[in-house]
């Protein structure tokens, strides 16, 4: 769906009717639609990168570049082995500096790196989510990860902003509040429908570890 669809179809009937500014609404679609990609790791925008090797000699200040859409880290493998590498924080590298299988971001230069030394290059499998591309005009269309059904969520949400922040009368006061309470609705729907897809990814099961070994794990950690 494009922003100008959002636009037409969603925001102008929300607010009755009212014109606003094109590049205002770019604005306001974008805000929203940061605000809610922020408020937890959705599962339609996990993804994974595997652009990146660790070499034979590299030690925990060899660092690699992360991807331009990181937004934050889910996971990590390296090479063949089914065990995954733990995150620490970049003020503790060189307390782990000699220690295997931890991993840290520098998110500040967009980097990270693996501590211990490497014996042999093998390939990073980094699962993280993303952020996606803001609107630079209303023409742009919204990522395709987006669930579709879910977009007006971001068209309340501007509204309600829209609506607390200017000429803020009694009127759009109680629209305002009114806004929100849709958004929070949809919001709360979306929510339900990525904890059932999380849940399902885990076999239906809260347990945060499975109980089966996939075929052809290799180094299987039991805990």
């Amino acid at each position: 769906m494009t922003g100008q669809t959002l636009y037409t179809n969603h925001l102008i009937k929300i607010l009755d009717g009212e014109q606003i500014a094109v590049e205002l609404a770019v604005i306001l679609f974008n805000a929203a639609k940061v605000i809610t990609e922020q408020e937890r790791p959705w599962r339609f925008l996990l993804k994974e990168d595997s652009s990146q090797t660790r070499s034979s000699g590299d030690t925990y200040l060899t660092m690699k570049t992360l991807v331009s859409d990181f937004n934050f880290d889910v996971g990590m493998l390296v090479g063949s082995s089914t065990l995954e590498y733990e995150p620490i924080g970049f003020e503790e590298r060189r307390k782990y500096q000699n220690s295997g299988r931890h991993y840290y971001i520098d998110i500040g230069n967009s980097q990270f790196a693996i501590t211990g030394q490497a014996s042999q290059t093998e390939t990073i499998f980094m699962q993280y989510t993303m952020f996606t591309t803001d609107l630079t005009v209303l023409a742009d269309s919204f990522s395709s990860g987006w669930p579709v059904r879910f977009l007006p969520l971001i068209a309340f949400n501007a509204a309600a902003i829209y609506r607390g922040g200017t000429d803020f009368d009694d009127q759009n006061a109680r629209m305002s509040v009114e806004n929100r309470a849709v958004a929070r609705a949809l919001k709360d729907s979306m929510v339900s429908w990525d904890a059932r897809l999380k849940l399902r990814s885990m076999g239906n099961s809260t347990r945060p570890v499975r109980t089966s070994i996939p075929l052809g794990s290799k180094n299987v950690d039991i805990r």
